[in-house]
């Protein structure tokens, strides 16, 4: 059903604004590119936000605004991807309501075994990643 609506979606787009979403992915990993001369890597948060009730919607971000879930996801997680650069997620721990809390770590072009050494080796000295939230 939701892949139904997202393709109903697509077909109200023109032609220019594909051309114009090209040009700024074009421009976001250019910007990228030039930051790895001075970074190896790039760590955000994986989300702006902790879980959520399953079948939640919408999420409340920020300045207690609300935003619709796909679009609050997409806020870190879809930049390397619209970018064409790997990413990988760690546990970092849990809010203060026990819920898990992740990094993103975002790495060159093709160079997932980077982000797999720097995963490795954070676990090696954590334990986020032996740890569950409380049920």
């Amino acid at each position: 059903e939701d892949v139904r609506t997202l393709l109903e979606m697509g077909e109200m787009y023109l032609a220019t604004h594909y051309i114009q979403a090209q040009r700024y992915r074009s421009l976001l990993r250019r910007e990228f590119l030039e930051g790895f001369r001075q970074v190896d890597v790039f760590v955000t948060p994986t989300l702006p936000f902790t879980a959520t009730p399953c079948g939640a919607t919408e999420v409340v971000i920020e300045n207690n605004q609300t935003e619709d879930m796909l679009s609050a996801i997409m806020q870190f997680t879809g930049v390397p991807s619209l970018a064409g650069l790997p990413a990988l997620s760690l546990p970092v721990g849990f809010d203060p309501d026990g819920l898990p809390v992740g990094m993103q770590v975002i790495g060159r072009p093709f160079d997932e075994a980077t982000l797999f050494r720097l995963g490795h080796a954070y676990q090696g000295v954590t334990s986020w990643h032996t740890k569950s939230p409380r049920l």
